[in-house]
């Protein structure tokens, strides 16, 4: 039982690496809920990009956000209310900032404090 759970847990670290490169994709949606497809990208692209767009409406602004993958982080010169997110891991472009990024390694470290504890409590 104990090899099994080392096994899973050593599939678990490495499934990222195993698979291709996704992202979450949209165009122009008004929300990020509607904004979570999953799409495998090509060969080329090495980052998933998240643009959003401010609409000035007159009394609240709104937003268009646009989901995808690229070859390369894009740069919105002359374009001054629209926001421009890049990053370069699986699906890292799930909230629409990359200031809030899910860290493989705190994941990581919590499934593996997890096991110790299975292990150390006999179950």
């Amino acid at each position: 039982m104990k090899a099994f759970l080392v096994a899973l847990l050593a599939a678990a670290l490495c499934a990222e690496q195993g698979h291709s490169f996704m992202c979450y994709t949209c165009q122009g949606e008004t929300s990020n809920k509607y904004c979570m497809k999953i799409s495998m990208c090509a060969k080329e692209d090495k980052y998933c990009v998240t643009i959003k767009d401010v609409i000035d409406t007159g009394y609240k602004s709104k937003y268009r956000i646009s989901k995808m993958c690229s070859p390369e982080c894009p740069k919105m010169e002359g374009k001054t209310a629209a926001k421009v997110f890049c990053c370069d891991k699986l699906l890292c472009n799930v909230n629409g900032t990359s200031s809030i990024e899910t860290s493989y390694l705190m994941i990581s470290m919590g499934i593996l404090a997890n096991f110790i504890y299975i292990f150390r409590s006999g179950l």
